[in-house]
């Protein structure tokens, strides 16, 4: 067979339409250790048992579930270039069946379906096989949970996003099977095999063979997948890979690398934020729905394929470090940094990571230390006052460009290029004398911090206590108020009770006890803090929206020398 694709001629191309059962059982399987790991969720196996549950109902002759693209390797094992979620998913739910007859007396037919379908036995040796193997991070777990059967009293221990996935699916898929069997009491064994036939001859596939990776990754740009649309990070791995040429083995190895460093984070859609975050930090902002298109249109040489993926490679150690306080590169910057971070993990700053990635790529030690300590004060001004997260998200990439191209090099132009953004004292001190917070989280850590000003502390950034179980909020004029609360009227208590001013720190245990009482009973227990800013409470002779109104008042003049944007 002979076809013309982007100019370029692909021989060798077998295109059949096969049931994917009858695919998986007449095939060895493998995924490349380069391609991700199992990524569906429990929604998309729902979707998958919820359509194959109708199909199956309404007596649909044919229910086509895409195309799986496979490099057909001289060995005789046909490697997976696009299509592992649906085959990985379906042998999840085969070997549910396998399960449900093993677990009710029938043993030979659950040894079938897995010599079938899952695990290929040699006649002479009695080895088993698996007909999928997925990646070299995800196939351990999934032989040893999935494709074999379960032993009792043993269950390896999931510890990574994509092997918590693959358990709940497993378990999506058992509890589908079980459920299916209890519809159908007078037959369950024969309904069961209803859908095993369904899944070898009626939920077809386009089942794509190609000669090597670049006919297969030109294969893979032109055709959808399921469930999980092309993912921006598969569309651009596939890019990359067919942009390397000869130097596809160099560019998979740093895919590897960079992909198993991301995995460890436990961040959703950390790959694909990460790719996002690293390419606006170079190129300027960058949305997702861009992401491809911009990449593909600079990236046009071998070359520069192959160096993109070492920097991405490179580039994703200290991405992964942003969201790891504990990452061994804080080392080097001191617990100060580590507290940094931490505090821009707590206000959820990852838009700022672009600009954080290049301060950490380019800035000496010594400088992103004062960088980040800026940053930190730049984030709670903005989150104050109230600047567009769009201008703030495109500014941050401007600056993150310049840094790279050494127009930053040190803290103190940093500082510079981002006044235009940093809400000068007057304007934090009067939005904070005003501000509300519904984010415990935040509330929190703006009392925390300025405890520690008030306290003399060296770095106000740090808190006295970040443990809630220990430190807890207290709103001093109630969230439901008890009637022996007066001098309120609803409008007043709707709009006062969340004020920042209204706010204290107090032991989590006296917290428990305070809760409705009066506030001339609370003012025994302030009285008794050890906190400064919580102790001066008890000195007013009553709580009135005046005082919470001047308590705010001062509490703003005092963030003003807490987020100072200062470097000391």
């Amino acid at each position: 067979m002979k076809a013309q694709q982007n100019g370029t001629s692909l021989e060798h191309i077998g295109i059949d339409f096969y049931g994917i059962g009858h695919a998986i059982r007449n095939s060895r399987l493998q995924v490349p250790m380069y391609q991700r790991n199992y990524a569906w969720e429990k929604e998309h196996v729902e979707e998958l048992l919820g359509d194959l549950a109708e199909a199956i109902w309404l007596g649909e002759s044919e229910y086509f579930i895409g195309s799986i693209v496979l490099t057909n390797e001289t060995s005789g094992c046909l490697y997976v270039t696009d299509g592992q979620q649906r085959l990985a998913t379906v042998s999840i739910i085969i070997a549910a069946i396998r399960n449900y007859f093993s677990e009710n007396g029938e043993e030979d037919r659950a040894k079938d379906l897995e010599n079938m379908y899952l695990l290929s036995r040699d006649l002479r040796t009695r080895d088993s096989s698996p007909r999928l193997r997925l990646n070299a991070h995800d196939h351990g777990y999934f032989e040893s949970t999935i494709l074999n059967k379960p032993v009792p009293g043993k269950k390896p221990k999931a510890d990574t996003n994509s092997h918590r996935r693959l358990k709940k699916a497993m378990e999506t898929a058992t509890n589908h099977i079980q459920q299916l069997a209890k519809t159908h009491p007078k037959n369950p064994i024969e309904k069961l095999f209803d859908w095993i036939d369904y899944l070898e001859n009626c939920c077809k596939v386009i089942w794509v063979t190609v000669p090597d990776d670049g006919n297969a990754f030109t294969i893979f740009e032109t055709l959808n997948d399921r469930g999980l649309d092309l993912a921006i990070s598969d569309l651009l791995k596939n890019f990359l890979f067919h942009k390397a040429a000869k130097r596809l083995d160099e560019v998979q190895g740093y895919w590897t690398t960079m992909t198993g460093i991301l995995e460890a984070t436990s961040e959703d859609k950390a790959l694909v934020t990460y790719l996002r975050h690293y390419w606006s930090s170079v190129n300027g902002l960058t949305r997702e729905r861009d992401l491809y298109k911009k990449v593909k249109k600079k990236i046009s040489s071998v070359a520069a394929a192959a160096n993109l993926a070492k920097e991405l490679s490179i580039s994703s150690v200290k991405y992964a470090a942003l969201s790891n306080i504990n990452h061994v590169i804080w080392q080097k910057y001191g617990s100060t940094t580590r507290g940094h971070i931490e505090i821009l993990n707590l206000l959820r700053m990852t838009r700022m990571r672009p600009l954080l990635l290049a301060i950490l790529d380019v800035l000496s030690v010594s400088e992103s230390k004062k960088a980040l300590k800026y940053i930190v004060d730049l984030a709670v001004r903005t989150l104050i006052v109230g600047t567009p997260g769009g201008n703030l998200e495109s500014k941050y990439s401007i600056v993150s460009v310049e840094i790279r191209e050494g127009k930053i090099k040190t803290a103190g132009q940093l500082r510079k290029a981002c006044n235009s953004i940093f809400p000068n004292d007057t304007q934090f001190r009067d939005e904070f004398a005003v501000a509300t917070s519904s984010k415990s989280y935040l509330s929190r850590y703006y009392l925390r911090a300025l405890e520690q000003t008030a306290s003399g502390k060296r770095n106000p950034e740090f808190v006295p206590n970040p443990n809630s179980d220990e430190i807890n909020l207290e709103h001093v004029l109630p969230i439901k108020p008890h009637r022996n609360w007066t001098g309120f009227t609803d409008e007043q208590h709707k709009t006062m009770y969340p004020r920042l001013g209204n706010l204290s720190l107090m032991k989590s245990s006296v917290n428990s006890v305070v809760g409705n009482a009066k506030f001339s009973e609370k003012k025994k227990v302030f009285a008794k803090s050890s906190l400064k800013l919580t102790k001066s409470i008890a000195r007013k002779k009553d709580w009135k929206e005046s005082d919470i109104i001047n308590r705010q008042k001062k509490l703003a003049t005092l963030a003003v020398k807490t987020w100072s944007g200062k470097f000391v």
